[in-house]
């Protein structure tokens, strides 16, 4: 029993990836259904792949016909970042390697960056649990996005765009004050240097290089200091799918290789870990502040992307609100599931209120 009580804390932790994820993952389905992938395509892609850039990445691919070699290299990098989660929230996890395998496979950004803030302050008896209650709600919300984007997604957003914007910005308010809560005094030199690394490699290398730089310059700028203050737990042509592609040899090895991929970047940390100390060492002295860089430098990224396509002053200034309220919220309370409320309610009251 007290393991469900613990996986039900961990699934109302998930409630604000879950607000995040539905929205985008409903973009995934419109956007597969629009380039020719069937219904059981879309879907088994997100159930065994489940890692969102990588999948927007594919259906591009698919559009312009890149090469099967070409996807699986660039989704390799795409995911490179992933190798870093695994050592930093290692030790609230068994050290069974099933256990590890497992959590593995629902490691994402989002909900490495929630399990890296949060994970520590519980019970260590309760902490796989929670995990994977956590996780077991961002998958299972991924996929019923996509579900909702096949069925009925292109007909709600067009009727309450409003609504969509705002859930959208579930994932930014998480991962801003996720990076607030995180952030200690003697880290805040090396973070603002990371920060601008980060925005120089975003804006001329992609987004996976400029989360890899942001973090390595945290890494190398940081001085430890009090070890007590630091811690605290123009569009192609679209190729003619017809009704899908179930079949396509080609197509099917690609999907494969995709998941194994994506799921072996999680992974193998937690396999090196049981024989080499290298990565152990990711979450103790000096690199401690791997963590905090990480998710700042995912939030630069996932703030400057979301700016890029902000139309008008009153928009950007909606976003600004936002994130002020979710900061403001996060510091108070010490709370990132009420920050991204507060992050949401902000954005929303600005885009109704600011004139047009």
């Amino acid at each position: 029993m007290s393991v469900l009580r613990n996986g039900l804390h961990g699934v109302r932790a998930g409630v604000p990836v879950l607000l995040g994820y539905v929205p985008v993952a409903m973009a995934y389905g419109i956007a597969a259904k629009g380039v020719g992938l069937s219904f059981w395509e879309t879907v088994l892609i997100s159930v065994f792949v489940y890692a969102g850039a990588s999948q927007f990445f594919i259906l591009a691919a698919i559009k312009l016909g890149t090469p099967l070699p070409g996807i699986v290299a660039m989704v390799s990098l795409l995911n490179a970042r992933h190798l870093l989660y695994g050592p930093l929230i290692a030790k609230w996890l068994p050290q069974a390697l099933q256990s590890r395998l497992q959590a593995a496979f629902l490691l994402t950004d989002e909900v490495f960056a929630t399990a890296f803030h949060a994970m520590g302050h519980q019970p260590a008896n309760a902490q796989f649990a929670w995990y994977m209650g956590l996780g077991l709600t961002a998958w299972l919300s991924w996929i019923g996005g996509t579900i909702i984007g096949l069925i009925a997604g292109s007909g709600l957003t067009a009727q309450f765009p409003q609504v969509d914007q705002i859930l959208r910005f579930a994932l930014v308010a998480l991962f801003f004050s996720l990076a607030l809560l995180s952030v200690k005094r003697p880290m805040l030199r090396a973070l603002l240097i990371a920060s601008v690394i980060t925005l120089l490699c975003l804006i001329y290398a992609g987004t996976t290089p400029a989360i890899l730089a942001g973090t390595v310059s945290a890494w190398l700028c940081f001085v430890p200091g009090n070890q007590a203050a630091l811690s605290d737990n123009g569009e192609a042509p679209q190729k003619d799918m017809g009704g899908g592609l179930m079949g396509q040899t080609e197509f099917w090895l690609a999907i494969i290789i995709m998941a194994v991929v994506t799921w072996l970047t999680r992974a193998l940390p937690f396999v090196l870990m049981r024989k080499s100390t290298i990565f152990g060492r990711l979450a103790s002295g000096r690199f401690v502040i791997l963590g905090p860089a990480l998710l700042v430098s995912m939030t630069v990224v996932v703030v400057y992307s979301d700016l890029q396509q902000a139309t008008g002053a009153t928009s950007v200034l909606s976003y600004f609100c936002g994130l002020v309220a979710a900061g403001v919220c996060a510091r108070l309370t010490r709370n990132a599931g009420f920050a991204v409320l507060a992050g949401m309610a902000g954005y929303g009251a600005a885009l109704l209120l600011l004139p047009v």
